[in-house]
Protein backbone atom coordinates (compact mmCIF):
# COMPACT_ATOMS: atom_id res chain seq x y z
CA UNK A 1 0.00 0.00 0.00
CA UNK A 2 1.12 4.05 -1.17
CA UNK A 3 1.64 6.10 2.03
CA UNK A 4 0.88 9.76 1.36
CA UNK A 5 4.31 12.55 1.47
CA UNK A 6 2.18 13.68 4.62
CA UNK A 7 1.82 10.57 6.48
CA UNK A 8 5.89 10.26 5.90
CA UNK A 9 6.94 13.34 6.89
CA UNK A 10 5.33 13.10 10.23
CA UNK A 11 6.31 9.53 11.22
CA UNK A 12 9.90 11.02 11.49
CA UNK A 13 8.27 14.17 13.93
CA UNK A 14 6.75 11.39 16.21
CA UNK A 15 9.26 9.36 16.41
CA UNK A 16 11.31 12.42 17.38
CA UNK A 17 8.93 13.16 20.02
CA UNK A 18 9.13 9.72 21.88
CA UNK A 19 12.86 9.85 21.74
CA UNK A 20 12.72 13.54 23.11
CA UNK A 21 9.76 12.54 25.81
CA UNK A 22 11.74 9.20 27.19
CA UNK A 23 14.77 10.73 27.39
CA UNK A 24 13.81 13.64 29.23
CA UNK A 25 14.53 14.46 33.09
CA UNK A 26 10.82 13.30 33.79
CA UNK A 27 11.00 10.31 32.92
CA UNK A 28 13.88 9.65 35.57
CA UNK A 29 14.27 9.32 39.24
CA UNK A 30 16.52 11.82 41.44
CA UNK A 31 16.63 12.40 44.60
CA UNK A 32 13.78 14.35 46.28
CA UNK A 33 10.99 12.23 44.29
CA UNK A 34 8.35 11.46 45.91
CA UNK A 35 6.74 8.09 44.66
CA UNK A 36 3.15 6.90 45.20
CA UNK A 37 2.91 2.75 44.97
CA UNK A 38 0.27 0.49 44.37
CA UNK A 39 0.77 -3.21 45.40
CA UNK A 40 0.33 -5.44 42.86
CA UNK A 41 0.61 -8.48 44.51
CA UNK A 42 2.19 -9.84 48.10
CA UNK A 43 2.17 -13.30 48.78
CA UNK A 44 3.05 -15.27 51.78
CA UNK A 45 4.72 -18.73 52.00
CA UNK A 46 4.90 -20.65 54.72
CA UNK A 47 8.03 -23.13 55.60
CA UNK A 48 5.97 -26.32 54.27
CA UNK A 49 5.22 -24.51 50.76
CA UNK A 50 1.70 -23.26 51.39
CA UNK A 51 1.16 -20.00 49.28
CA UNK A 52 -1.16 -17.23 50.36
CA UNK A 53 -2.04 -14.02 48.70
CA UNK A 54 -2.19 -10.75 51.16
CA UNK A 55 -3.51 -8.36 49.39
CA UNK A 56 -6.77 -8.28 50.71
CA UNK A 57 -5.53 -7.99 54.70
CA UNK A 58 -2.85 -5.19 54.12
CA UNK A 59 -2.83 -1.42 52.60
CA UNK A 60 -2.06 -1.46 49.10
CA UNK A 61 -0.57 1.90 48.80
CA UNK A 62 2.49 3.32 49.94
CA UNK A 63 4.84 6.01 48.96
CA UNK A 64 9.02 6.46 49.29
CA UNK A 65 11.28 9.06 48.14
CA UNK A 66 14.88 9.41 47.58
CA UNK A 67 16.59 11.28 50.25
CA UNK A 68 19.96 12.90 49.37
CA UNK A 69 21.54 14.02 52.69
CA UNK A 70 21.17 10.19 54.34
CA UNK A 71 21.34 8.36 50.60
CA UNK A 72 18.33 6.38 52.02
CA UNK A 73 15.14 5.62 50.84
CA UNK A 74 12.47 6.80 53.21
CA UNK A 75 8.51 5.49 53.05
CA UNK A 76 5.80 7.82 54.38
CA UNK A 77 4.07 6.89 57.82
CA UNK A 78 0.87 5.64 55.92
CA UNK A 79 1.68 2.51 54.43
CA UNK A 80 2.84 -1.03 55.07
CA UNK A 81 6.60 0.57 55.69
CA UNK A 82 5.22 2.79 57.75
CA UNK A 83 8.12 5.18 57.99
CA UNK A 84 11.22 3.35 57.80
CA UNK A 85 14.52 4.84 56.45
CA UNK A 86 16.19 1.87 54.65
CA UNK A 87 20.06 3.47 53.59
CA UNK A 88 20.64 2.78 49.97
CA UNK A 89 22.94 -0.88 49.42
CA UNK A 90 26.27 0.06 47.15
CA UNK A 91 26.35 -2.79 44.42
CA UNK A 92 28.06 -3.07 40.98
CA UNK A 93 26.98 -0.45 38.55
CA UNK A 94 24.60 1.46 41.08
CA UNK A 95 26.13 4.52 41.56
CA UNK A 96 24.43 6.81 44.10
CA UNK A 97 26.53 10.15 43.85
CA UNK A 98 24.79 12.95 43.94
CA UNK A 99 25.26 13.52 40.29
CA UNK A 100 24.00 10.31 39.07
CA UNK A 101 20.06 9.44 38.75
CA UNK A 102 18.19 7.18 40.45
CA UNK A 103 16.55 4.40 37.99
CA UNK A 104 17.50 1.55 39.55
CA UNK A 105 18.30 1.34 43.28
CA UNK A 106 18.57 -1.43 46.07
CA UNK A 107 18.38 -1.71 50.12
CA UNK A 108 18.25 -4.08 52.75
CA UNK A 109 17.46 -4.50 55.96
CA UNK A 110 17.52 -8.03 58.46
CA UNK A 111 16.69 -10.50 55.67
CA UNK A 112 14.78 -8.34 53.93
CA UNK A 113 15.64 -6.93 50.20
CA UNK A 114 14.30 -4.04 48.74
CA UNK A 115 14.31 -3.14 44.53
CA UNK A 116 13.26 -0.31 42.20
CA UNK A 117 13.71 -0.13 38.53
CA UNK A 118 11.29 1.08 35.61
CA UNK A 119 8.76 2.03 38.24
CA UNK A 120 8.60 -1.59 39.89
CA UNK A 121 8.89 -1.91 43.66
CA UNK A 122 9.82 -5.46 45.04
CA UNK A 123 10.41 -6.58 48.38
CA UNK A 124 11.31 -9.91 49.85
CA UNK A 125 11.41 -10.93 53.19
CA UNK A 126 12.87 -14.30 54.47
CA UNK A 127 11.86 -15.05 58.10
CA UNK A 128 9.72 -17.79 59.23
CA UNK A 129 7.50 -17.11 56.09
CA UNK A 130 9.07 -15.87 53.14
CA UNK A 131 7.12 -12.61 51.93
CA UNK A 132 7.24 -11.47 48.16
CA UNK A 133 5.33 -8.10 47.35
CA UNK A 134 5.38 -6.53 44.03
CA UNK A 135 4.31 -2.74 43.05
CA UNK A 136 3.93 -0.48 40.36
CA UNK A 137 5.07 3.30 41.17
CA UNK A 138 4.90 7.01 39.78
CA UNK A 139 6.39 9.76 40.64
CA UNK A 140 4.62 12.92 41.88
Amino acid sequence: MHQSSNQKENNPMKKLLIILLLISPFSFADWGDVYYCQMTSYLAVSPDGRVEELLEVVTKRFQFKLDETEQAVVFGKKGHFDGQTLPLTPIANLDYSSSSLLETWYAEGFLEMYTFGENTFSYVSLQNHTFIMHADCDKF
